[in-house]
């Protein structure tokens, strides 16, 4: 199966997660996996949540961010992924200038 993203309507969601600014997802769902292209603009975030019955794997595709897990803060580049297990908790914001480009892959457990 193949999913286009340039055959996907982009979603703009402000606050997202009740973070700050606004997050552009273009995304694929089906029962068990969402599969979704992230665009974090400057000074915008997705708010700290925990994946209570699912598991997250996001590969940074261009930019950098702050990564916030567990507490703990870390810095996230271009090349690097995050993988976020069932009953942990994240937060990502990007505090550069340029856009964060996020590939994420959601499972549900």
């Amino acid at each position: 199966m193949i999913v286009d993203f340039k055959n996907i309507t982009p979603n703009v969601v402000q606050n997202m997660r009740n973070g700050e600014g606004s997050v552009q997802l273009v995304k694929y769902n089906d029962d068990v996996n969402t599969i979704v292209r992230i665009t974090i603009t400057k000074n915008s975030s997705i708010g700290w949540h925990i994946h209570e019955n699912d598991q997250e794997i996001i590969y940074v595709i261009s930019g950098s961010g702050v990564l916030t897990e567990d507490d703990k803060q870390y810095e996230l580049l271009k090349g690097q992924a995050n993988y976020c297990g069932k009953g942990k908790n994240h937060s990502i914001k990007n505090v550069n200038d340029e856009n964060l480009e996020l590939f994420a892959v959601i499972t549900k457990l």
